[in-house]
Order: C-alpha cells, then structure tokens, then sequence
C-alpha cells in the first residue's frame, strides 16, 4: 500500500483526502476572494485606478501562492532524491533515520515515497490549470501572462525562497539540528 509523502504511518486513501479537500479549499477560497474584491470594490466610492491597483495586488499573490504549491513539491522530491543517496543520509530523519518521531524509509519505499510526492505536484499542477481555466472563463484574466510578470519582475526574490525551502526540508529532517519532538532527548546522555 502507498503511504503518503515519506511517511508510513500515514495510508494513502487518507493522504488522497487531504490532497483533495487542499484542492477545492484551494479554488473556493481564490475564486471567493476574488468576487468579494470585486464586490467591495463597486460598492466604494474609488477611482479605477485605486479598483486595478487592489485587484492586481491579489492576482499577484493568488499566482505567487499557486506556483508556489507547484514548485515545493518538486523542490522537496530533488531534496528527497539527493538525500536518500547520499552519504549522509544515515543521521537524516524519514530518509534513512528512523529514531525520535521520524520514520525510516527503506530502499523499497523510495519508489512509493516519489510516487506520492508527484501526486502532490500533478493535483497542485490540476488546481493552478482549473484555476486559471476559471480566471479565464469567468474574468478574462490570462493567468500565464501574469506568472510571466510575476516571474519578471520578482524571480530573484522568490527562487531566494525556494532556495531557503531546500533548506529547511535539510535542516528539520537532519539529527543534528537537535529536532528531537519527543522531548527525551536521548541524544544527549
């Protein structure tokens, strides 16, 4: 049976549920937004420009967000992938180091592990098309134009952040960064 992400405690029916809730809950909570923006905005007394400004503020995040729920996914699997190969991967939790509150992954999970960390990027890749199918239909906003702006204008700022993800996936399953959850800290005696 699959397990979700690098977990195995946890089945893969209740990860498809979670990824699926996380999926509408993603395009409600945008599409919602976005017609309570709208909303409000005709019922102010602002000039259109002020109206353009507000709006274009808030495709602005909706993009960064989604491609943001894109790109993790792939980051974690490149991190995972190196991890798991390396020589350190001995002293790295849910890679080789099964201890505190990690759990081990062995060399016959690997391919479970890659396969539901791609199901996360295919349903994050599924939410961003419905969701600028939706853009489109509904307000004829063209949400690749916009992630080509995005990208123009704050790539360095945001592969900065993607560089600090990688990061943070190494520092929170590494031993030595003390992440001990149980509060034993056996590590110590």
């Amino acid at each position: 049976m699959a397990m979700c992400m690098c977990m195995s405690h946890i089945p893969a029916s209740q990860c498809l549920i979670v990824i699926a809730v996380t999926f509408v809950t993603n395009l409600g909570l945008a599409l919602k937004r976005l017609t309570q923006i709208s909303f409000k905005l005709s019922e102010f007394d602002i000039d259109e420009e002020e109206k353009v400004k507000r709006i274009c503020g808030l495709l602005h995040y909706i993009v960064i967000l989604e491609t943001t729920q894109i790109l993790v996914p792939l980051l974690y699997l490149y991190y995972f992938v190196v991890a798991f190969h390396s020589k350190g991967s001995a002293v790295m939790g849910n890679i080789k180091f099964g201890g505190w509150h990690f759990t081990r992954v062995n060399d016959e999970d690997l391919h479970d592990s890659i396969q539901n960390i791609l199901l996360f990027f295919i349903i994050d890749v599924i939410s961003f098309l419905a969701l600028a199918g939706l853009l489109n239909f509904f307000l004829k906003i063209d949400m690749l134009k916009l992630v080509r702006f995005i990208a123009k204008e704050y790539g360095w700022a945001i592969a900065v952040q993607y560089v600090f993800y990688v990061e943070l996936f190494a520092c929170i399953n590494t031993v030595e960064c003390g992440m001990d959850l149980t509060f034993k800290f056996k590590w110590l005696e």
